[in-house]
């Protein structure tokens, strides 16, 4: 608009057409204002247009759709990935950037709570210090749900750290100032197509070179064909082989473990990647769960104990088998259940859930591309390190809800 000013309106209308991806410039023009003779191409056209109303003035870059917005020094490249090697491939590029600043988009807070916690859980697979998947790297988050203060520290980590990985949905896409980006990792596409931009768009700042990855599902693919109409231009692809294969190099003990699981069967170094760090996270689940069952059924006795404690001392008053017993075995499972809710499992099958209703809940115009039916839930399982079946899964967090929604009653 400031471009245009006070010009002819039926000119404004032209642009502002051809931008919601209208392309017949005669149709629209009527071979009056801009392309007279409807010979002309859009760009073409577009270009007469400016020469003739702005010309003798200063230099004047009109751009159409995401183009307007797109650093020119922002690098864009997209990586078509089966669902099942998603998580290999993302800790596969992580690694391979670990010397970076990388922000890795995800559609729900679920989501981002479950992998942070899921990495900071894992042994180093880079070497070097640090106990967490990237070894010293930070890896931090951002969403909705998290506190001010909690934000306020990872806003300065991010900002004084030379490399790390923010894992975040989009309450970062806008508004926040992300420092040095080097790279913009969209794991999850975004729920308005608009918000792509405002992704991208938190690196390449202050004339600073940057570069964004989108991982796409392969029935997602014809997603390229909508950024094209909005104006997107020069993607180029990322060949998920090539990816898996520098992160084998940036990993060789990791490679190792699968080149011997492999059992004498010819495997490349990025296969061996992808299945042994597959196994490794979900490894990580299984021992955690372990872990909180163990705590869960220490927190189960002492809880019954101080029941049957508090009953014994009411004596015949109190009624100790009644209703005042079953109340307080009750509350000890209830709180058995709180601490299996805090273990890795819980949370990636709540993070699990989260993804499948998210996905069928982006714009009304792209839902075609992203229907929960294409999905192979059982792949999408995987990706979250689940071993479970989508079956078990569904039975195991309606449980889980049950129990949640049974403890906000009592309070």
């Amino acid at each position: 608009e400031q471009v245009l000013g006070g010009k002819i309106k039926k000119k404004w209308e032209w642009v502002r057409a051809e931008n919601n991806g209208v392309d017949d410039v005669d149709k629209i023009s009527r071979g009056k204002d801009v392309a007279q003779s409807g010979e002309l191409d859009i760009d073409s056209a577009l270009e007469k247009f400016i020469s003739d109303d702005f010309s003798g003035g200063d230099i004047v870059a009109v751009k159409k759709g995401f183009d307007a917005s797109t650093p020119h020094q922002l690098s864009q490249s997209y990586i078509i990935c089966h669902a099942k090697l998603r998580l290999p491939a993302l800790c596969a590029f992580l690694a391979s950037h670990k010397s970076e600043k990388i922000v890795v988009f995800m559609s729900t807070c679920d989501g981002v709570d479950f992998h942070r916690d899921l990495f900071l859980a894992s042994r180093s697979i880079v070497g070097g210090k640090g106990s967490s998947l990237l070894g010293p790297t930070p890896i931090l988050r951002m969403h909705g749900n998290v506190p001010h203060s909690e934000r306020a520290l990872t806003m300065s980590k991010f900002s004084s750290s030379s490399s790390c990985v923010l894992l975040a949905t989009d309450v970062a896409a806008r508004g926040l100032n992300l420092p040095g980006a080097n790279w913009i990792v969209q794991y999850d596409p975004p729920s308005e197509t608009a918000d792509y931009i405002h992704r991208a768009g938190r690196a390449a700042r202050a004339g600073r070179a940057g570069n964004a990855l989108l991982f796409l599902l392969p029935s997602e693919s014809k997603y390229l064909d909508v950024l094209k109409v909005k104006g997107l231009k020069g993607m180029g692809m990322m060949g998920l082989e090539k990816v898996l294969e520098e992160g084998a190099k940036a990993c060789r003990e990791v490679t190792r473990e699968g080149l011997k699981k492999a059992s004498g069967g010819s495997r490349n170094d990025g296969e061996a990647f992808a299945t042994s760090i597959q196994i490794r996270l979900e490894g990580v689940i299984v021992t955690d769960d372990e872990e909180k069952k163990r705590e869960a059924n220490r927190v189960k006795k002492e809880a019954r104990a101080a029941a049957e404690a508090a009953e014994k001392e009411k004596g015949d008053e109190g009624g100790g088998g009644g209703k005042g017993s079953k109340k307080a075995w009750k509350g000890a499972e209830a709180e058995a259940q709180k601490v299996l809710n805090t273990g890795l499992l819980a949370k990636g099958r709540k993070a699990y859930q989260a993804f499948i209703r998210a996905y069928s809940a982006k714009e009304k115009a792209v839902r075609h591309i992203f229907s929960s039916r294409s999905l192979h839930v059982g792949h999408i399982a995987r990706s979250f390190a689940l071993k479970e079946s989508p079956k078990e899964l569904k039975e195991a967090s309606s449980k889980q809800m049950a129990m949640e929604d049974g403890g906000k009653k009592k309070k």
